[in-house]
């Protein structure tokens, strides 16, 4: 049985957390660690020990406590420095991870992660792959970190730590995130209705518009809009071609802001969405070529349907309907829990050329209906 999640009043929300809240953004859940950080306790002591020694070495006070810390020359100056900077760094350290200092946050977009009152770490639910449980702490990724030796290194677990009852809370996330997944089926429902009675001012679409080349695209109101201008294009050393092809993120934000743009990602759920990308290049892929590809049987894609001939607009181009099992990772998108089906179009107009992902899990109907709304409204303004 989860934890219940009801809108929380303006009133009653921890400041922390109404802090660092998006406009319109309710919150759910709110809390903060509820059983304590030994580590951290043990830790700060350390630190604030070592502390106390280095001031006492600075005073001349060392060779009485600890002999062996005194130079040659019975200075205990450096020695009382360097302990000083380390136990005081490591006590800020131990003062900063402390559990009064952490605030968790359930929201009706996102999970929040609040430390000193600043937005540490926020997820989005395309952004949840899978939850696990490390002791009382419920992530969802993991900061590892590399070594010298390209090792990876265990790093900070990214979740709500200090839950008292772990496995109450991950069945809780993982409601959290399904919702999003039933919301998703609903608004595309209502999306598809819309584009079919050809009213694009209905409220449930929104028409999205590239501003370079006036091409639009027509997409569920509900579900996340995000931009990004990317490069995409050869990476090349010294004038030298290392790779043909590589796609640079420039940052994404929300659309709507009329500045230049590349990449269009569109999210209702995890397991929902489509990932579009205008390219400044011709179109040179072929059906059989992605039908042959070597990748596609490693991966286990099964091929559902294909459309050799496809015209939308001034675009022409193919498309090609594939199954991907749970746990393959999907351009745009990352790595996808569940079944789904994708859609990959490619078409082109002139020197311009795009590439289009829908995806949607096996058994969301109305959210591959909306898929090809989407793919069919594309035209020019």
């Amino acid at each position: 049985m989860g934890i219940s999640l009801n809108p929380i009043l303006s009133e009653d929300l921890d400041p922390a957390i109404a802090a660092n809240l998006e406009p319109g953004e309710v919150v759910l859940w709110q809390g903060a660690p509820e059983v304590r950080s030994l580590s951290n306790l043990f830790g700060r002591a350390l630190a604030a020990l070592g502390l106390i020694l280095g001031i006492l070495l600075l005073l001349g006070l060392g060779p009485l406590l600890v002999p062996g810390l005194a130079l040659a020359s019975g200075s205990t100056t450096v020695p009382g420095l360097v302990l000083v900077a380390f136990s005081g760094f490591f006590s800020w350290l131990g003062w900063q991870e402390r559990d009064e200092n952490w605030r968790f946050a359930i929201t009706d977009r996102r999970l929040l992660i609040i430390r000193g009152g600043k937005l540490f770490r926020s997820a989005l639910p395309g952004e949840i792959r899978t939850l696990r449980i490390r002791g009382n702490i419920v992530y969802w990724a993991r900061s590892d970190t590399s070594s010298s030796e390209g090792k990876k290194n265990s790093g900070r677990y990214i979740g709500f730590r200090g839950m008292r009852h772990p496995e109450e809370m991950k069945g809780t996330l993982e409601a959290w995130r399904e919702s999003f997944s039933q919301r998703a089926e609903e608004t595309a429902a209502a999306f598809t209705e819309a584009s079919t009675s050809a009213d694009p001012t209905s409220p449930d679409i929104t028409r999205v518009l590239h501003p370079e080349t006036g091409l639009h695209i027509d997409v569920p109101s509900s579900w996340q809009i995000m931009v990004d201008d990317a490069y995409d294009g050869p990476l090349q050393v010294f004038g030298i071609t290392i790779l043909p092809r590589i796609i640079r993120s420039g940052g994404e934000r929300a659309y709507g802001d009329g500045k230049p743009w590349t990449v269009l990602k569109v999210r209702g759920a995890p397991d929902a969405g489509l990932y579009m990308t205008v390219r400044n290049a011709p179109l040179t892929q072929t059906l059989e070529a992605v039908e042959n590809d070597p990748w596609a049987e490693r991966f286990g894609l099964e091929v559902l349907q294909t459309t050799p001939d496809l015209e939308i607009g001034p675009f022409k181009g193919f498309s090609i309907v594939r199954k991907m099992q749970g746990g393959s990772v999907l351009t745009g998108f990352g790595r996808v829990e569940s079944p789904v089906a994708t859609r990959m179009v490619w078409l082109g107009s002139g020197k311009r050329s795009i590439e289009l992902t829908g995806m949607a899990r096996l058994d969301m109907e109305d959210v591959q209906y909306a898929i090809d709304a989407m793919v069919n409204s594309l035209g020019y303004q």
